[in-house]
């Protein structure tokens, strides 16, 4: 797979620390059902600060983590999107739309209690060029195993985002 658009010159985790830090993305070594890798975005209220291209700078440097071998099989993006609103989900799929379009599978949005009624429901699937889902965090386990999940969305993963942070900066230390 070709890598997506401007990111063909290598980009470091210290370029982009910053926006690493306010983890508005988590790339936690999680995989779905196909073996592709997981790459959730936290509810968080910084995602009301966050700018499209800060996004595209996050994204740009997470999406080249994983090998080749697993960045081909498209990773799965879960947004969740408790607490938050669809003004602040939208410039996350606008983003990997236009910048990173065949890097995704498919996307989840985990609608918030009450969104509506209706389990699963698809989102405008004709404006993006990756499925999208709009689903409820009960239904994310049919998707993805638990066990391949952070505690955030009730999975047993274990991720420290700072351990993960420092490891990726080559600054961690073993003992």
């Amino acid at each position: 797979m070709p890598w997506p658009r401007g990111m063909e010159g290598g980009i470091r985790a210290v370029d982009v620390l910053g926006v690493l830090e306010e983890r508005l993305a988590v790339l936690s070594g999680g995989r779905d059902r196909r073996g592709g890798p997981v790459l959730s975005f936290p509810a968080t209220a910084r995602r009301e600060r966050a700018k499209p291209d800060d996004y595209r700078r996050l994204l740009q440097y997470l999406l080249t983590v994983p090998s080749e071998e697993v960045r081909e099989l498209g990773f799965t993006v879960v947004v969740d999107m408790r607490g938050s609103t669809w003004s602040t989900v939208k410039p996350i799929l606008k983003v990997l739309q236009e910048h990173f379009p065949g890097s995704v599978h498919v996307a989840y949005i985990i609608k918030p209690d009450n969104f509506w009624q209706k389990q699963r429901t698809s989102l405008g699937s004709h404006k993006y060029k990756f499925e999208t889902n709009m689903i409820s965090l009960e239904a994310l386990p049919k998707i993805i195993d638990t066990g391949q999940l952070t505690s955030d969305l009730e999975g047993t993963l274990h991720y420290d985002h700072a351990q993960w942070i420092e490891m990726r900066k080559g600054t961690i230390i073993f003992h």
